[in-house]
């Protein structure tokens, strides 16, 4: 079973930043302390899987259009995917792939997901090492 303790906090914190809501306020409204939301993004604390579907279920009744997909399959696809275009950068053949990645990227079914940070790091790769394609 994957541990994606990591990706709860940053998401959390990206979450909670992105509505401007407070700390205190998404604590209390999940049910934990305020110095527990504290330490968890500050990386001090883990957060559990249980927690975590709190802050969603909260973010998802503030904002109708938001949904997260716990979907396990979009990890699978888009780490194929990550490892395809390594492979194709390493082998000089981006042009084939490109098209695609571009389409995973802009596709709003990933935008709330666990590929979250995985979205970054392919936006970033192909910006930094493929000068700005996207």
């Amino acid at each position: 079973m994957n541990n994606y303790s990591r990706f709860y906090r940053l998401y959390t914190q990206h979450l909670r930043k992105y509505y401007e809501i407070s700390q205190q306020d998404l604590a209390k409204s999940i049910g934990i302390p305020n110095s527990s939301l504290s330490k968890i993004e500050a990386g001090k604390q883990e957060m559990d899987e249980k927690t975590f579907k709190k802050v969603i279920f909260f973010f998802e009744k503030i904002d109708k259009d938001f949904r997260f997909s716990f979907d396990p399959n979009l990890v699978e696809e888009v780490e194929s995917w990550i490892r395809k275009s390594v492979h194709a950068f390493v082998m000089m053949i981006y042009e084939s792939i490109s098209y695609k990645l571009k389409e995973i990227i802009e596709d709003s079914k990933y935008i709330h997901s666990l590929f979250y940070l995985k979205k970054g790091l392919i936006k970033s790769f192909f910006r930094t090492l493929l000068l700005n394609i996207f």
